[in-house]
């Protein structure tokens, strides 16, 4: 049990790492900001949720293993884990969208900033509440 304790601290310490430069660029998405600038901050901030994402893939395998694989039964952990796997060409959707010179293109990444900050806060919820 102390294997899941450490793993799954570690697992919610790279999630946060993780979802703060996601909440960022979500918010960043959905501001008045000037696009340039989204856009360069939003590839710094790409760098650490990227890799932030890939540890907390690593971690939550392993949580599934330890558990005996028991989550894959539940809806919730599927909802979660598809919204998961979206997060990623979200991101890069957006920062590509904010690079453009093109104003009605750039006005297009603000619904997808509201898409990924739900996102967000759908899987952290279902994490917390594991319903």
């Amino acid at each position: 049990m102390a294997g899941y304790q450490h793993t799954l601290m570690l697992h919610v310490l790279v999630a946060v790492v993780g979802i703060g430069p996601l909440a960022a660029l979500a918010v960043l998405a959905l501001s008045k900001t000037e696009r340039g600038l989204v856009a360069h901050v939003g590839k710094q901030l790409s760098r650490w949720a990227s890799a932030s994402m890939g540890l907390m893939l690593l971690t939550g395998i392993y949580l599934l293993y330890v558990t005996g694989w028991g989550y894959l039964q539940a809806a919730w952990f599927w909802v979660a884990f598809v919204l998961y796997l979206a997060l990623e060409p979200l991101q890069r959707v957006i920062i590509k969208r904010a690079s453009r010179d093109d104003e009605k293109t750039q006005a297009a990444s603000r619904p997808l900033g509201w898409v990924l900050l739900v996102s967000l806060i759908v899987i952290v919820y279902l994490m917390y509440a594991r319903p």
